[in-house]
């Protein structure tokens, strides 16, 4: 095992003990905190990707608008 998976084991577990010794309320706070951070994390990575797509499609757009532009100038059919 690599030096840092096994750092983040240790970390992971460390976290875990914290949370545990938190006061009940704290803790369902960490936990509500820390669930919805992964959830604005998905929902970014998806408004990333859409982006992405939508950037292609312009681009594939524009440059078929050029061709057709490019045809009309020499007159191709």
């Amino acid at each position: 095992m690599s030096h840092a998976v096994i750092d983040e084991c240790i970390l992971c577990r460390y976290q875990g003990i914290k949370l545990q010794q938190m006061p009940a309320v704290q803790r369902h706070t960490q936990v509500g905190q820390s669930e919805e951070l992964r959830l604005l994390k998905v929902e970014l990575q998806r408004g990333t990707e859409e982006r992405d797509i939508l950037k292609k499609a312009v681009s594939l757009a524009t440059s078929q608008i050029q061709v057709r532009i490019h045809r009309k100038k020499i007159s191709l059919p």
